[in-house]
Parts: C-alpha cells; structure tokens; sequence
C-alpha cells in the first residue's frame, strides 16, 4: 500500500512514459491518489489528541471535496468538450503539472469555505462546540515525538506554559473569590487545581521520558529546568487553592475583612500577580527583562509582606478588626508571598537558562 501521492505519481509518470496511460483515466488517477496519500495522517492520528484526528479528517475532506468538484469537470470537459484529448496519451510533464494544479486549484477554492470543513471535521471526530474541552488534557505532548528529542523539548516547553496560564487564571479567580465573596469562583478554583494536578503529573512523566532518551546537555539541562517549573507552578495553583479555601471559610463564619484590609490587600495582590505574569512570559518568550521585572515585583510583595502583617497585628492589639478574620488576613498575606516566591524561582530559571546560553554561544564562538 503506497500511502504516498508523490511515490504514487512517479509510478504513474514512469507508466505514462511507457505510453500505457490515457489523459482521463491519468487524471482521475491523481485526483485518486491525493486521496490515498491522508491515508498517512489519518494513521499517525491514531492515539493522538483530537485536534490531531481533526486535522486529519480535515485533510481528508479537502481532497475528497477537491475530488468530487473537479471529477465533475472532468467528466464534462472529457465528455462533452474534447473528447478527443481524453483518449490521447499523457505525458510525464503533463501528470507533475496536473498534479500540482489540482492542489493549488482546490487550496483556493475550499479556503473560503475553511469554516465548514472545520466544522465538519469535528463532527466527524465527535467534537462539538457546545462541549466543554478538558484542559487536563495533553495538548502539545505526543509520544512519537520522543523519536526527535530536540522537538520533543519544545514541545514540552509550550505545554508548560499552557499550564502557566491555567495557573494565572486560578490565580484571579481565587482572589476574586476571596474579595467578592464569589461561591461559584470558588468551586472554579477547585476545579481547577485538579487539572493543574492532573497536568503536572503529565507533564513531569512526559519530562522524564525526554531524559530517558539521547540528549545532550543543554537539553537535559533545559529538561530540568520545565520539572522545577512545573513544580513551582503546581505549588502556585495550591496556594490559589488555598486562598479559595479561605474564601469558602469565611463565608460559612460570615466574617469580612475591614475596608482597610481589603484596600491594602488589593495592592499586594497587584504585585502578586504582576510578579507571576511576568515570570510566564518570560518563560514563553525566552525574555530576561520579564524575569527581572519578577524579581522587582518579589521584592515589593516581600515588603508588602512585612509591612501588612505589622500594621494588621497593631489593628488586633488595639481591637480594630475581628480576631478570626485576622487570622484569615494573615494566611493570605502567606499565600501570596510564597506565590511570588514561586514566580521568583520561575525567573530564576529563566535567567540561569540565559546565561547558560549566552555562555554556550560564547564557547561555540571561540572555538570558530
């Protein structure tokens, strides 16, 4: 079975030079042929993820629907028009190019009509819409891919960050949560450290296969790297947990925090946040200055810190806020200084990887 319309055509071109092959029947053959050839994606989809099959049955689609559209023509142009060309040989130049055309023809013809054949194709796998993706699932992790260890790094490296922002957004959910005293963020939240736990384990089995294979140094220094990242990640999403667990909490002893400790509280989760967004993109982007930025942010939130606890200690030794909820205050204040702790070993990361990098470079340039 050729699953290949190159190898398939030359077959055809070798059989056209012999002068075995009519022009019709050489058409349809390679209309035929492109069809055969999503054979090949349909068989590497196989296991994979459903964006994988649905890009297969896509391929698939766009050759048949190209097929029926220009056999359609065929039959009428070969019937009605010019008979006489349909019954004569095809040359080796004639296929390449009929080849070619047909590709070209049917891309600009279906790409107004992308929308549709997505549509249909996620029919086809049975995916809707309406339905709620699971985003504990492996997007950019495939197995097979570990045969190239190089792309299998980056590979990891994106999932990684579609984590990082699983976690950013837990992360503003939960203090959403704790502010507005939100039932249903809350239950988000939870909901979500679960994909975040679900999506470290993958991801660090998926890390350790990569060390398992043939890679050089700096890979396996990068490999190293995403586990303490993904590590630190995880341990943001649990203090996100934490902060909903408070949240819930203090619902249900229908407590609050004074305005006074929500307003200063508001301007350390600034910093919080800011310190953990940075750190992720300089992870996605390969950019120190964001790194360096988190380690700014770190600093303000660690003087956040300090600072908060005094003053809100000082408030319950003078009876001006309730002894439960400051108690509640200060948990938070934790929680979120040890996020920024985490973003701060995120930058570190980044930073360390860069100078590995630059120094590597360096090498590399003096032994030229």
């Amino acid at each position: 079975i050729i699953q290949s319309s190159s190898a398939s055509v030359g077959i055809l071109q070798t059989l056209a030079a012999s002068g075995l092959v009519p022009f019709n029947a050489a058409v349809y053959i390679i209309m035929g042929q492109n069809i055969g050839t999503c054979i090949t994606a349909l068989l590497s989809s196989i296991g994979a993820s459903r964006n994988a099959k649905s890009a297969a049955y896509m391929h698939l689609l766009f050759n048949i629907i190209g097929t029926i559209i220009f056999s359609v023509i065929g039959i009428i142009y070969f019937k009605a028009i010019n008979p006489l060309q349909g019954l004569g040989l095809i040359t080796q130049t004639q296929i390449s190019a009929i080849h070619t055309a047909f590709n070209i023809a049917t891309t600009v013809l279906l790409f107004p009509f992308s929308g549709y054949i997505i549509t249909l194709a996620k029919k086809m796998n049975r995916v809707s819409d309406t339905v709620e993706v699971d985003e504990s699932e492996l997007v950019h992790l495939d197995d097979r891919v570990l045969e190239t260890p190089s792309i299998a790094v980056q590979c990891a490296i994106q999932e990684v960050v579609r984590m990082g922002h699983i976690v950013e957004e837990n992360m503003q959910t939960a203090v959403a949560a704790l502010l507005e005293r939100d039932t249903e963020k809350i239950a988000n939240v939870r909901r979500r450290e679960n994909v975040i736990d679900n999506l470290c384990d993958g991801i660090s089995q998926y890390l350790v296969k990569i060390c398992n294979t043939h890679i050089s140094d700096r890979e396996n220094s990068k490999v190293t790297s995403l586990l303490n990242v993904v590590g630190d990640m995880e341990r943001v999403g649990d203090h996100c947990e934490n902060i909903a667990d408070m949240a819930d909490a203090m619902l249900e002893e229908n407590i609050n925090f004074s305005d006074t400790a929500v307003s200063e509280l508001e301007e350390m989760i600034e910093s919080t946040v800011a310190s953990y967004v940075n750190a992720l993109k300089s992870l996605e982007f390969s950019d120190p200055s964001y790194a360096y930025e988190t380690v700014r942010q770190e600093d303000r939130v660690d003087d956040f810190e300090a600072d908060l606890r005094t003053s809100h200690i000082n408030r319950l030794a003078n009876n001006m806020c309730n002894a439960r909820s400051g108690v509640r205050f200060l948990d938070t204040l934790t929680n979120l200084e040890r996020i920024s702790d985490h973003a701060l070993n995120i930058a570190q990361v980044v930073l360390n990887e860069n100078r590995k990098e630059k120094k590597y470079h360096s090498e590399t340039i003096k032994e030229l």
